[in-house]
């Protein structure tokens, strides 16, 4: 019965990688057959002319209405300086893709997400203030507060760990790229903040209960944004490095990811859907035992659902992890919310 369900899920994250990489070639080949379809009807008839200009005038004034909630705002619109986000951090997955606030000097974003995990669960709000550097800048630091709940053995037996407190701070800066800054090159310095050696009852937690990594760890990232009139399509990719081996011997391995998202407008509202793919150049070491059980490739789908007004946005979103080693990895659901002031 588990293996049923572990096809069936592999099954759909399949399906759904297939769909947002045939969308765009989709949409583009229905869009020719429309405006085929169009410059047809125009030349039909002896009065193609006028016939032609109040087809145009209906058009136009269909498409001013679609879009009328939009025009005040555009510049906060995709790949026009914000695709991916204004608000760009992301949990589990999960990632603000649509639209975001514009027009302040400083932005705030708080992204609270609660996690699933084998043998325990997590609680994390993470609050972002950021800010805009001349047109081409973006300066901001992530603050996570988090909550863990783990099950762990204790000389034989098991109990159930609660550890809170501040994880790692980090610090990134973005170099927005292309005429429209339609790209995104974001590098992101994380210190050891958050306690990696935290004891229990005379035991050291394991390694997925510890708040930090115990040393100074980064990434690189690369986003893109396609604009299209019905939505937008955001790219990107990662490359991480863990930290290494801290002073109790445990270690993050560098990792890489590869992401895609899709979202709708719909008025305020941006549906969106996405599917990132993570890998690990080995497994991690706890104590410096390899961590047998750890997958070392990884696929997150997500479902989100955006709303915005010019002062603020808000995320509901949910995600699942799986990998061809243990099936379904964890559950994460988010809801965050993001302003720019003053």
């Amino acid at each position: 019965m588990v293996s049923r369900a572990i096809s069936i899920l592999t099954l759909l994250v399949i399906v759904a990688a297939i769909a947002c990489l045939a969308q765009p070639m989709l949409h583009r080949q229905i869009t020719g057959v429309m405006q085929q379809a169009r410059v047809a009807q125009l030349s039909v008839g002896s009065s193609s002319a006028s016939h032609g200009l109040r087809i145009g005038q209906r058009e136009l004034s269909s498409r001013i209405h679609h879009l009328q909630p939009l025009l005040a705002s555009w510049r906060s619109v995709g790949g026009c300086g914000v695709g991916g986000g204004g608000a760009s951090s992301s949990a589990g997955g999960v990632k603000w893709v649509g639209r975001s606030v514009s027009g302040g000097l400083v932005g705030f974003e708080c992204m609270s997400s609660a996690t699933v995990l084998d043998g325990g669960h997590a609680f994390v709000i993470n609050t972002r203030p950021s800010a805009d550097l001349f047109d081409k800048w973006t300066v901001g630091a992530n603050a996570p507060f988090l909550y863990k709940v783990q099950e762990v053995d204790v000389f034989g037996e098991k109990k159930t760990a609660k550890i809170p407190g501040w994880g790692d701070v980090s610090f990134d800066v973005t170099r927005k790229l292309g005429l429209t800054n339609s790209s995104r090159l974001t590098l992101s310095v994380a210190l050891p903040s958050g306690s990696y050696d935290a004891v229990r009852q005379g035991v050291v937690l394991p390694q997925v209960a510890q708040l930090g990594a115990g040393k100074v760890s980064g990434s690189l990232t690369f986003e893109h944004t396609f604009d299209k009139i019905w939505g937008l399509i955001l790219v990107g990719g990662n490359v991480g490095y863990g930290g290494g081996e801290n002073s109790i011997g445990d270690y993050r391995s560098p990792s890489g990811s590869a992401y895609a998202y899709t979202g709708y407008l719909l008025g305020p509202f941006v549906p969106s859907v996405g599917l990132s793919l993570a890998a690990k150049t080995e497994r991690d070491r706890e104590r410096r035992e390899v961590l047998d059980h750890q997958s070392l490739y990884t696929a997150n789908l997500s479902l989100g659902l955006e709303w915005s007004s010019d002062y603020v946005a808000f995320l509901l979103a949910g995600s699942t992890g799986l990998s061809p080693d243990n099936g379904l990895e964890s559950w994460t659901v988010a809801l965050g919310a993001t302003t720019s002031l003053f």
